[in-house]
């Protein structure tokens, strides 16, 4: 919220100064409308600013605080949404008549519609993929094509995926909402690691399991300590 304030702030504390300059001094009839209506336009553009920010941090502030999905897709259309309310609020203010440019807005978004139909595959992709909750950012995904890493971010067009090797890869939603694909953070985080051992027919069972998971205990107190609640097992 006080991210939100940094910028409005200063430009409310000015229209506050020239509000009081405007109401002080006697000014004609037709400055005097002009004045005020560019005031009112600019109080309601800073106010549209602000809750447009304060409402996509609190959207990414949920994500964060539930640990579900943390896109930048849902914090662009809350602030989108925000701005196509706030601009028609400040047409209606200044005495515009918004019925007609709804009209026209609805027959222009059917056109725009059909020219920018791969656009919008993506856009409803990414919002399946969030609403199905079949993966969120930060799990480790592994695609059909072996592409595999932890996703860390799903916008209105793509979802970004790093690997371990720290690279980028990033994938159409349209696609990747078609595409199978493996979420080991699914059901859980805990996933089980198999390991194919071979050894000779004479050997003794039982010294082998026990060499075996005595190796796999060092392995995983060296590389993840935090997993060694998790005891190592054998199977035949």
């Amino acid at each position: 919220m006080f991210n939100s304030l940094n910028n409005v702030t200063f430009i409310w504390f000015v229209l506050a100064g020239c509000f009081g300059a405007f109401v002080t001094f006697p000014l004609e009839p037709n400055i005097s409308h002009s004045i005020q209506t560019i005031l009112i336009i600019a109080f309601l553009l800073s106010l549209t600013i602000f809750v447009a920010k304060l409402s996509s941090g609190f959207v990414t502030l949920f994500g964060q605080k539930t640990q579900s999905v943390s896109a930048s897709i849902i914090s662009n259309l809350t602030r989108i949404t925000v701005f196509i309310f706030g601009i028609l609020i400040i047409l209606q203010t200044v005495g515009v008549k918004i019925t007609p440019i709804l009209t026209t807005l609805g027959v222009g978004g059917l056109a725009i519609a059909l020219a920018v139909q791969d656009t919008l595959s993506n856009l409803f992709a990414g919002l399946y993929l969030i609403i199905s909750q079949q993966f969120k950012t930060g799990d480790y995904v592994k695609l059909e094509t072996n592409q595999e890493g932890y996703v860390i971010d799903i916008n209105w067009r793509s979802t970004t995926i790093k690997d371990i090797s720290n690279n980028i890869i990033i994938i159409p939603n349209s696609k990747l909402s078609s595409v199978i694909f493996t979420n080991y953070h699914l059901p859980v985080k805990e996933v089980v690691l198999r390991v194919d051992l071979g050894v000779g027919y004479a050997s003794n069972l039982e010294y082998v399991e026990q060499i075996t998971i005595e190796v796999a205990k060092e392995v995983m107190a060296e590389i993840a300590p935090e997993l060694t609640i998790n005891e190592p097992f054998i199977r035949y």
